[in-house]
């Protein structure tokens, strides 16, 4: 009788865990709002975008041809998704309409916001034919060890205002740096990322890159995926290079006229803390990041 009323007891739990995963997240994603998207200026090519909510969290890859949606395919799929075949039919719609302020399919409202908010994100990230582009390049090598690879890119106005944030080691914006605060910290402080909505860290985080050149493309959008006016900004490139040794390149380019080719200024900051010492400028890990270049390509 104890084994059956412990089993019976065990299933309970299990039941409720299973119910409470199936639906955590769901008045989040209710009320998830869609921005609505234009392709019709957008560069060629196939990009993709996510959305982070529990069950609903999947990736996307939406190829854009001559000027609009071509196709949208999954690269990761929700979880227990209980609509057969909403995300073709959803898919068709958006493409028909070449927006994502579309119709959800029926009985898949949450579902069908979590597909269209990853298609958004997808779009943020494809250059724009009529604005340009900012091509950010560099040398990235991996280091061996702990509290190192950790790199973030971002654009500012002249005023030091925020427009864009680009990249950021994905360890660091998924929390990371709550236990090591060392991880990137003028460009979590700017960015302030506590306070980020978890669709807008998936936005610009990404994982640590292989060792060799690495190519960052700024669109001309800033972080709400507005147009930004032809003029100067500066670019900055956070590097953590082991806990506290940290390298920042800088530099301003100009989008308001032709191409424009610019090398950053790089300044090492080499502070000991509790766990490692101050590296210097023969120290290895200064290898991590090198030849930080920008270019503009404007519209021909």
């Amino acid at each position: 009788m104890k084994k059956k009323i412990i089993i019976i007891g065990i299933a309970a739990l299990l039941l409720a865990a299973m119910g409470f995963g199936l639906t955590y997240g769901l008045s989040r994603g209710r009320d998830t709002t869609l921005v609505g998207i234009d392709p019709s200026n957008l560069a060629d090519g196939s990009y993709v975008g996510s959305y982070s909510n529990w069950r609903w969290s999947n990736s996307l890859v939406v190829h854009i041809a001559d000027g609009g949606i071509s196709g949208i395919e999954i690269e990761k799929d929700v979880f227990a998704s209980f609509i057969t075949n909403a995300s073709n039919e959803l898919f068709k719609r958006v493409i028909e309409a070449q927006n994502t302020v579309v119709d959800a399919v029926s009985g898949a409202t949450v579902t069908s916001k979590a597909y269209l908010k990853s298609i958004e994100d997808a779009i943020s990230k494809a250059p724009r034919t009529d604005l340009g582009r900012v091509e950010i390049s560099l040398d990235y090598e991996r280091i061996s060890g702990s509290a190192s690879n950790q790199y973030a890119i971002w654009f500012e106005d002249m005023d030091g205002n925020l427009v864009r944030s680009l990249y950021a080691s994905k360890w660091t914006a998924d929390g990371g740096y709550r236990t090591r605060p060392d991880s990137i910290p003028i460009w979590v402080e700017k960015a302030g990322l506590s306070s980020m909505d978890p669709a807008e860290v998936d936005a610009v985080s990404g994982a640590t890159p292989r060792t060799g050149a690495q190519l960052h493309t700024w669109n001309l959008l800033d972080d709400n995926g507005h147009p930004v006016p032809p003029g100067l900004y500066r670019y900055f490139l956070e590097g953590t290079l082991r806990w506290k040794n940290q390298v920042l390149f800088t530099g301003i380019i100009d989008t308001s006229g032709g191409n424009a080719t610019v090398y950053a200024d790089a300044e090492y900051t080499y502070e000991a803390s509790d766990r490692f010492g101050a590296l210097t400028e023969d120290s290895t890990e200064n290898a991590m990041i090198t030849s930080v270049v920008a270019v503009f390509f404007p519209v021909h």
